[in-house]
């Protein structure tokens, strides 16, 4: 029964990081990774030692070293069947379209921007914003506003609010959808920033999606199978040597 020395571990320990590394074959494709990536290292560590103690998976070979039938007991198939399981499960996708959705969300409310808004819409409210330093108000001369120093008119002034700023990158649709749940009270400006706020966060979230099933649990299957024919057979060479 073989043991594995240190060239047999240090192996073991480079095929489980290339699995688990942002970048690996976790993932599956480019900016993916596996969650949990750490705890899956040691559990493939610990599988292949195992099966190597063991000598529970074995492979045939041509003439020029190629694997042409694996052979491996029930007990094997099911250890290497739920790291399988475990990794799909904690593959996280990442979505190029999302994350551009998440760039043209934030550009179009600007929401690192200032906005500006009347006081009078909703003073309490809006005061705190002014406070935090989101928004830029009117001076107190009647419908006299200034935007970074420049004196504009009320007109101008209005066709800058979040309202329309949301209905133009959502839809004249999506904005009913707000106003409708408003009630008698009526949005705010502040009403649309949450609103601009929580399709931004949605964006981002979509970002990267973990997938929490077994769909790639017959291709980690394979890969793990797949790099423990590699550092068994490198294991082999150095005991022949």
């Amino acid at each position: 029964m073989p043991k594995g020395g240190s060239g047999f571990r240090n192996a073991v320990g480079s095929a489980a990081s290339s699995m688990t590394a942002r970048g690996g074959s976790g993932g599956r494709g480019s900016g993916g990774y596996l969650d949990n990536a750490d705890k899956i290292k040691q559990d493939i560590v610990g599988l292949y030692k195992s099966l190597y103690r063991t000598n529970a998976v074995t492979f045939e070979r041509d003439a020029n070293g190629n694997v042409t039938r694996v052979q491996m007991s029930r007990s094997a198939m099911a250890k290497i069947d739920a790291i399988a399981n475990e990794m799909s499960q904690n593959t996280v996708i990442y979505d190029r379209e999302a994350q551009e959705r998440y760039k043209d969300l934030r550009n179009r409310f600007k929401t690192n921007t200032p906005i500006f808004i009347r006081l009078e819409d909703s003073s309490k409210r809006a005061a705190e914003q002014v406070e935090a330093g989101n928004f830029k108000v009117r001076t107190a001369i009647k419908k006299e506003y200034r935007i970074n120093g420049r004196r504009v008119s009320g007109g101008l002034f209005r066709r800058n609010t979040m309202q329309e700023r949301y209905e133009e990158a959502m839809g004249s649709a999506a904005a009913a959808e707000i106003e409708s749940r408003s009630g008698q009270g009526g949005t705010t400006d502040v009403t649309w920033l949450n609103a601009a706020n929580r399709e931004i966060d949605k964006a981002r979230n979509a970002i990267y999606t973990r997938r929490k099933d077994n769909s790639y649990s017959e291709e980690y299957f394979s890969t793990l199978v797949r790099r423990y024919a590699d550092v068994s057979r490198d294991a082999e060479s150095r005991r022949n040597r």
